[in-house]
This record gives C-alpha cells, structure tokens and sequence, in this order.
C-alpha cells in the first residue's frame, strides 16, 4: 500500500491519550467500524458496503487512482489475526485483483508472529491505536477516540466534486488546521503549521481575490502575525485585517499573553494598512474551546487594548466557502463582492459565506 493512501503514523502531535489494546477491544463494535471507515476516508478511501460477518465486518472499498475508479477490501477482527485470515484475503486480493487489502486487528491481546502477505496490509491493534492518535479526524474524550463528524463531511464534500474545484488546498486546509500532514502530502518537505498558514493565505487571495501580504513567509522566525489582508477590490465595503493561524490538534484557547501579542501585531502593523480603523484580528484555527462568553471578554479586551475586531475563524468554514466557491464557478466580480465585512463581523462566523445572509445578521 502506498504512503498516498493508508499512511503509516508520524506521531501525534499532542501526547499519546492514553488508549491500550485493551480498551480499544471494549469500544463499541458500531462506533470501531465508523473510526476506521473515518480513517480510510481521509486517505481518500470511500467505504461503499459493510457487512458483519460474526467475528469480523468486511469493507468493500472504493480507489480512485489515476483514470478510473479500483476496488478493495478491508476486514476488521475482533479477535487475534490469525496466519489463515490473512492468507484468505491474500488469496481474495489475487483471486479479484483487489487495488487494496487491509486487514486491521482489535483484540485486547496481540496474537502470535505471523507472516503477512505481500498483497495485504495488516493493522494490528497497537499500529491501530497510532493511527488514531495521528488522524485528524479523531476527536477525543480523554483515552475515548471520536469520529470528527463535520469535518469527515468536509473531506467528503470535497472528494465529490470534480477534479478541478481543488486546486486551492480545500480539502487540505482543514487537516493541516489541525497540525497534521494529509496523506498526499506526506512528500512536502514542510511542517503542517507552516502548510497551513500558505494555504490559508493563498486561499484568501487566489480564491476570494483578498490583497494582503505573506508575512508569514517572510520572517517565520520572527514574532509576527502571518498575513495582513484588505479587502477585494470589489467588495461593498472597505476594510483591512490581520491574519495569525493556529494549527492545533484539539482546537486552540487565547490566553493573556496571547492576547497581548495579537494587539501588539495591530498596534505595530496599524500603518501598514489601507483601513486602520478597526481592522479586524482574524484568528484561524481547527477550532475554538473557549465558550461565548470566554471569546466576548476577549474580544472587549482586545478591543479596548488596539480597536481590533477579534474574529474566530474556523479552518473546515473557510475551507467550505472554497468549495461552495469554486464548485460554483463563480467569476471575478462575483467573488470580490461577496459580503465579507458582515461575515466577518459575527465574531464567530460558521459555514459557507455562499449561504450567509447579511440582513440576518
């Protein structure tokens, strides 16, 4: 199996949570098939059937290498793999050809040494329990792994649209919002926080025609916000903003120092943009932990420090607005005057600008 698709753990990102064998073994049989169905799907693998067959469920799944679409299988044990389990599915993926074969253990206790077939990738439950701790769209509850329901729809929203709609990093963005790499791009030769912020940043210029300035690029070393952003030309009002991006694992929390280095970045860059009064201060990150009235304490005091308008912005909301964008196709004119100024100014602005309604707000 190749690393583009099913890739093998890097490591997390935070410390390991704390999940054995063991209480793997004791999830919930319906919610283990929906992880690892979650976990094919952002290698861009389709579960197309499921069936439960006693001690194992078998996958039929679908590849979509190159021109065509290509079929494989995946079993999940509930027991020790044995050697004669993954002989079959050796003889099944040589027998069909299948484009893959996945074999993946959840047992409490590792079976014996077996030797694995060429034609066949097998999981067991401790290399499992990595790909959890690495996948970004695993969410946790202390040692209790998750499926990220919104955004496992965004990667598959993505994955439905044709070829051509992603060429900004849409389905990209919110996993390195996360701090991880996607499995296409495991060859990029660059840590996922620095991805994420050229994606983001490339993303508002290309696709939504946002003017601005990489000064993440610039001076990454340096402490500075990573893009100062104005308004698309078209656009029915006139404002400028600075852009920080936070890759975090779990979604990121403002603290006090955080919120002085934020103010500092407008009070030093106030010049440097077209409309200094009351720029906004776009935060973008995977997600926010902080409540509503955590974030309205922030944004006063923000507000009070350098006349900012704090903005929490989601990285699967950004990357949904692409997408609704590009699928559209919408000209140039179109995507310089789509009301941003009151999109932004909810604070905490969720979904696709394509379905905001800037007289509800």
């Amino acid at each position: 199996m190749t690393d583009a698709r099913l890739r093998a753990a890097r490591g997390a990102t935070n410390p390991p949570r704390g999940l054995t064998a063991e209480l793997l073994a004791a999830v919930e049989r319906r919610r283990v098939q929906q992880i690892v169905t979650a976990l094919l799907a952002e290698s861009g693998i389709t579960v197309t059937e499921l069936s439960i067959r006693g001690d194992h469920d078998e996958l039929v799944l679908s590849l979509a290498p190159g021109w065509r679409s290509r079929e494989g299988r995946a079993r999940i044990y509930y027991r020790a793999v044995r050697k004669v389990d993954l002989n079959e599915v050796d003889r099944l993926a040589r027998q069909t050809p299948l484009s893959e074969a996945i074999v993946f253990e959840v047992f409490a206790q590792a079976g014996g040494r077996v030797t694995v077939p060429a034609s066949v990738q097998f999981v067991p439950a401790n290399d499992l329990i990595e790909r959890l701790e690495d996948s970004a769209v695993v969410q946790w509850d202390g040692s209790d792994p998750k499926v990220d329901r919104t955004l496992l729809a965004r990667l598959r929203a993505v994955d439905r649209a044709k070829p051509w709609v992603d060429e900004a990093g849409i389905r990209a963005l919110p996993v390195l919002a996360r701090n991880k790499l996607p499995a296409a791009w495991s060859g990029a030769g660059q840590p996922p926080d620095e991805l994420f912020e050229r994606t983001a940043f490339r993303m508002l210029t290309q696709t939504f025609r946002f003017g601005g300035v990489d000064l993440g690029a610039q001076a990454r070393a340096e402490r500075e916000p990573d893009a100062l952003l104005e308004a698309p030309v078209g656009s029915p009002s006139s404002f400028s903003a600075i852009l920080d991006c936070k890759a975090a694992r779990d979604g990121w929390s403002m603290g006090a120092d955080d919120e002085t280095r934020l103010a500092n970045y407008v009070t030093a860059h106030r010049d440097d943009l077209a409309h200094p009064e009351e720029p906004f201060l776009i935060v973008l990150s995977s997600n926010f932990t902080s409540g509503t009235i955590a974030y309205t304490n922030r944004q006063n005091k923000v507000r009070e420090e350098c006349g900012a308008r704090l903005v929490y912005w989601r990285a699967a909301d950004l990357s949904a607005s692409a997408l609704a964008i590009e699928a559209a196709r919408l000209d140039l004119k179109a995507r310089e005057g789509l009301p941003w100024e009151a999109y932004l100014a909810q604070g905490r602005p969720t979904g696709s600008i394509e379905t905001f309604d800037p007289s509800a707000s």
